[in-house]
């Protein structure tokens, strides 16, 4: 990938030009073969889950209790993603900014950049190797099962 810090621009003439720079960062998602639980560490130029993942043969959201097939996916949500083999995917994207919210009562599948406020989150899990593990820190580019406010309460 090359990197321009620079730009020069020659030109005697009255021409208006527009310079619009941004900068992408880079992420690699280490797949084992089979479900992965993940979500996006930045905002791609393509949401269509065959941009990232060209050979993905399964996805997942978790919606309003139910689990639905998707073809996008949407920064701050986790997805599950079948593949067919170990293999490394590369996406560039732009940071998020979102501004912290509650997470409501009910299950959900996040990604560390849901723009939620964790305090209601009081128990969280990662998928490692077949096993939920609880967690309390999320990582860049994994997706969690997290339980609002209300139910993770009733648990303890």
């Amino acid at each position: 990938m090359r990197t321009t810090h620079s730009y020069a621009v020659t030109d005697n003439s009255y021409h208006g030009l527009t310079i619009i720079w941004r900068q992408y960062s880079e992420f690699t998602f280490h797949m084992k073969k089979g479900w992965n639980l993940i979500s996006l560490p930045y905002a791609p130029a393509n949401y269509a889950i065959s941009s990232i993942f060209p050979d993905y043969l399964l996805a997942y959201e978790y919606k309003n209790s139910v689990c639905l097939e998707a073809t996008a996916l949407k920064t701050g949500k986790g997805y599950w993603i079948k593949v067919p083999s170990d293999a490394d995917y590369v996406m560039e994207g732009k940071k998020i900014d979102n501004a912290p919210s509650n997470l409501p009562p009910g299950w959900h599948l996040i990604g560390p950049n849901a723009g939620i406020n964790l305090e209601n989150a009081e128990r969280i899990f990662r998928y490692k190797n077949g096993l939920y593990i609880e967690v309390d820190s999320l990582l860049p580019g994994l997706g969690y099962w997290s339980l609002g406010s209300d139910q993770a309460n009733s648990l303890k």
